[in-house]
């Protein structure tokens, strides 16, 4: 009953989701760490929160379609990559003041926002239609963090950047081969899972992770779809060599936990025979590659310096120790209810 209470208390009803992604805006570098900025980020880690269990419980996901129909789906991009440039440019400048004047629930904010920001846009992405709302420069952006759910379905020059200038296959073969998830310490073997390193039994070393299954579907995507493959083939550095690395780990036992992936060990025994299902003609030199600008235009100009000064002096202060209590109370409510989220690890042994 404890767990119940505790999430009702946090979740958001239709009605104020609506009210809180209509109130959604975009602070530039400067307001970061603001009373409005954080303010905003309390309520961005309820949204997610309350879209996450949605999706958890296979119910009415009126957050992602709220944030779709409000057309925000691009601002929590741009707020992402806003947080991602402090962080980079702003943040050393303020490290040993935040380490020693700063209460820790701000500096941890700051810190946790990008994370926040980014779970929030990864299930909204995990719908096309979200994806397609999205402007392409927005998507171009997001080529490092997501999208192979819907690459066959985004524009040329994302597609381009994910496959070919990313090279994403090629970091994602090694993860394969050598997954960091996984571990031996004292003759056990461990699994990294639901935050912490855990024990696996035998049997349970050949149930895949979430993460394996992860990284097993984007390479499906990227593979077994014929344009990506082309693309893939033509311009990616891995080559053919490079691929048939997969083929030793696919298995029964593989197959029957992702059968999708069937597919996938179709084209690889094909690739391996030789018929690569490109054109003869296929192969070209000729790249032509959308570069993204967001992010270059949020740094433009911009005396870092100067704006750490800004934010130690107006929001880094006394004004912040002043709000910090009250902020740490709806913090824990809402850590509480994610941990309530959280699979049990002795669920899932059974």
């Amino acid at each position: 009953m404890q767990n119940v209470s505790v999430a009702s208390q946090i979740s958001v009803s239709a009605y104020e989701a609506d009210k809180i992604v209509d109130g959604l805006k975009l602070f530039n570098i400067s307001e970061v760490g603001s009373p409005e900025w954080l303010d905003q980020q309390d309520k961005m880690d309820k949204l997610n929160l309350q879209a996450h269990q949605s999706a958890q419980s296979h119910t009415d996901e009126y957050v992602v379609e709220s944030i779709v129909s409000s057309a925000k789906v691009s601002l929590l991009l741009l707020e992402l990559l806003v947080i991602e440039v402090w962080k980079e440019k702003v943040l050393p400048h303020l490290e040993e003041h935040l380490a020693h004047r700063v209460d820790n629930l701000t500096s941890n904010q700051l810190l946790y926002s990008e994370a926040g920001m980014a779970n929030l846009l990864e299930v909204c992405l995990y719908h096309e239609h979200a994806c397609q709302a999205m402007s392409e420069d927005a998507l171009l952006e997001l080529c490092d963090w997501y999208l192979t759910d819907h690459v066959n379905t985004v524009a040329l020059g994302v597609a381009v950047r994910l496959i070919s200038t990313n090279d994403t296959i090629s970091a994602l073969i090694p993860l394969i081969d050598r997954p960091p998830w996984k571990r031996r310490v004292k003759k056990e073997s461990q699994t990294y899972q639901n935050g912490q390193w855990q024990v696996i039994s035998p049997e349970g070393s050949l149930k895949l992770t979430q993460h394996e299954a992860q990284v097993w579907l984007a390479l499906n995507n990227l593979l077994v779809d014929p344009g990506c493959r082309e693309k893939a083939l033509q311009q990616s550095s891995h080559g053919v060599e490079s691929l048939q690395r997969l083929r030793r780990h696919m298995n029964e036992v593989l197959l029957d936990q992702l059968p999708v992936l069937a597919d996938l060990q179709r084209v690889l025994d094909e690739l391996a025979m030789g018929c690569s299902g490109l054109p003869h003609n296929a192969h070209s030199s000729l790249i032509i590659e959308q570069v993204p600008m967001i992010r270059t235009s949020i740094m433009k100009g911009q005396n870092w310096r100067k704006i750490a000064e800004e934010q130690r002096e107006s929001f880094f202060g006394a004004e912040a120790a002043a709000l910090s209590e009250q902020r740490m109370r709806s913090m824990l409510k809402t850590l509480e209810a994610m941990c309530d989220m959280q699979p049990d690890p002795a669920a899932d042994k059974a």
